[in-house]
């Protein structure tokens, strides 16, 4: 403590102990001078005798103040301060580096805040790496879902979950109309099971869950709601108000028991591309049973248990119920971690993305590091000069080091600015069908990685600059009165060197930019098998006043109707799914 008081004093009054530690020194002098003119020397014989026996002043004065703050600190102001000042001297030299580093780490960060969210960052859940996703083997590498009695029918049986819960998983966008106050307004709602959100460890931002009671109606009637925040916040304003009133969902009145957190975005992890606005109840009854394979099945591991484990026995129970149960469904579980099933698709095209943006930093250094080397040319008696009064080859190379990190450094807010616009516009894309993309944002992972990136950055482009500085020949260079030393074959070597790698770099970057555009220009040549220029979509069905099967017809024959007679418009069809739309074959 008493070493830190006096450092922290030191920084409060350093100029004031700067003046106190020269005067001292020079005092030193005096006396020792005048001793030198007692013994019969002339002043100025003595004086010049003192300087030589106190030493160098510049050292001694440098060895006290290590008393006072450490050493490498007051080194390294110093080494920022140089820096910055070389910086603002050459503002031209400045801004470009800066340019080309910010470009470099804003990419790098924008990638590696997508990298982060899809393959770093755990899913949202309670101890995600314990979820499993349980779906049923389809045709060839197809997955389907599960039937309702095999749900239940594992989840009483195995030994290897704590709980099974699931989702009804034919929802589809704009199922439910709500209306009856405000605007009517097309909504998603997923049917869940009761114990959904308690697996996986959600616990509701106002109100409640559901009950077993509420989970055992009739499908097409769901008695209760859960709002999404999302819709919470942009319906009804956030309001604490709308828990126990009710909501007319398909013409039925629905009462909301809950909302759930922010942090829990069902449609970014199960559903990427869909907003999901609220859930309902999914019974698991004979009911939703015969509707055959329809429920998406996520499962929580016991203590101990494994997803090897897990994919035996439940390879055996497979085999026992479907010898069982002739008359239902076929079954053969496929196990996997949830977070593999989540972002297991993506893995590959963000490695290879990841790895196209390493090689862009890798040019990125190759450029600087070459601008270093240029400038290193033009100061080439600058460092002759500090080498002649002392500078030591360590501390030439750590000038220079700092300089290309400070820079780095500076580049680097220049590449935050660009990665939070990034980020910013990929969370907001729906092009792309990608789980988490919602999320993707620069948060404190992003920042260190940022800065772990900028100091990488700095060294590497400027270590070989570094390196040569304590080289040059400091009687050559001072000697020689041009400003650069055009004639060193090593650094021109060196430097050509760097252009034909960043040459190289840039070849493989094209060349692989060429391959991916020349497949995805083949997947747009792809026979669809149908022409979807200049063909719309809108949904349609008739309400509640329509009761019976002749009056839905006749409802619908009016609506087709009415649009091929619409101006523009050549003619119409319908169908209850859209073509690509769904796993119906």
């Amino acid at each position: 403590m008493k070493k830190l008081r006096r450092r922290f004093r030191y920084w409060r009054h350093h100029g004031e102990r700067h003046s106190l530690l020269d005067e001292e020194m020079a005092l030193h002098v005096e006396e020792l001078a005048q001793r030198f003119v007692e013994q019969g020397m002339t002043e100025r014989d003595a004086l010049a005798a003192a300087r030589r026996k106190f030493g160098n002043m510049t050292y001694t004065a440098e060895e006290a103040r290590a008393t006072w703050i450490a050493r490498w600190l007051s080194d390294l102001g110093q080494d920022l301060r140089y820096a910055l000042r070389g910086m603002r001297k050459d503002a031209g030299f400045t801004a470009f580096v800066v340019l080309i580093a910010g470009l470099g780490i804003g990419a790098s960060a924008t990638v590696y805040s997508v990298v982060n969210a899809l393959l770093l960052r755990p899913l949202p859940f309670r101890d995600p790496s314990q979820l499993v996703w349980i779906a049923n083997q389809g045709l060839g590498d197809a997955e389907w879902s599960l039937q309702v009695n095999h749900l239940l029918d594992l989840r009483a049986q195995n030994k290897s979950f704590s709980d099974l819960a699931g989702w009804f998983n034919y929802y589809g966008a704009g199922d439910s109309k709500l209306t009856g106050s405000g605007e009517p307004e097309r909504l998603t709602s997923v049917p869940v099971t009761q114990n959904l959100f308690s697996l996986l460890g959600v616990q509701p931002a106002a109100g409640r869950m559901f009950t077993e009671t509420e989970c055992q109606g009739r499908f097409e009637l769901p008695p209760v709601a859960i709002l999404s925040y999302g819709f919470w916040k942009r319906r009804f304003s956030s309001d604490p108000g709308i828990l126990g009133r009710k909501l007319i969902l398909n013409d039925s009145p629905v009462l909301v028991v809950g909302v759930l957190p922010a942090s829990f975005d069902f449609g970014a992890v199960f559903a990427p591309g869909k907003t999901i606005d609220l859930f309902v109840p999914f019974p698991l009854t004979e009911q939703t049973n015969r509707r055959g394979n329809t429920t998406a099945v996520v499962g929580r591991l016991k203590p101990g248990a494994t997803v090897q484990s897990a994919k035996a026995e439940f390879r055996i129970l497979g085999k026992q119920l479907q010898d069982q149960h002739p008359e239902r469904n076929g079954l053969a579980p496929l196990l996997s971690p949830l977070e593999q099933h989540v972002s297991g698709r993506v893995r590959p095209a963000l490695l290879v993305l990841a790895c196209a943006v390493g090689v862009v930093m890798l040019i990125v250094c190759a450029n600087l590091s070459n601008l270093q080397l240029a400038r290193m040319a033009s100061r080439q008696k600058e460092i002759a000069v500090r080498t002649a009064l002392g500078a030591g080859r360590y501390r030439l190379l750590r000038q220079a080091l700092t300089e290309s990190v400070v820079l780095s450094c500076c580049g680097a807010l220049l590449g935050l600015v660009l990665a939070f616009a990034g980020t910013r516009a990929l969370a907001h894309l729906s092009a792309f069908r990608l789980p988490l993309l919602s999320s993707v944002r620069v948060d404190g992972t992003v920042l260190a990685f940022t800065l772990l990136a900028a100091v990488l950055t700095g060294i590497v482009f400027g270590l070989l600059p570094a390196l040569q500085a304590p080289a040059l020949g400091v009687q050559d260079a001072l000697k020689n009165d041009s400003r650069g030393f055009a004639g060193n074959r090593g650094h021109a070597w060196l430097r050509s060197t760097l252009v034909v790698s960043e040459i190289g770099f840039a070849c493989v970057l094209l060349v692989g930019a060429g391959l991916l555009i020349r497949s995805f220009m083949r997947v747009l040549d792809v026979n669809l098998g149908f022409q979807p220029d200049q063909a719309y979509s809108i949904r349609i069905e008739p309400g509640a006043q329509y009761k019976t099967l002749p009056q839905r017809d006749a409802y619908i024959d009016e609506v087709l109707h009415r649009v091929r007679d619409a101006r523009g418009i050549t003619d119409a069809g319908l169908a209850d799914v859209l073509p690509l739309d769904g796993d119906r074959s």
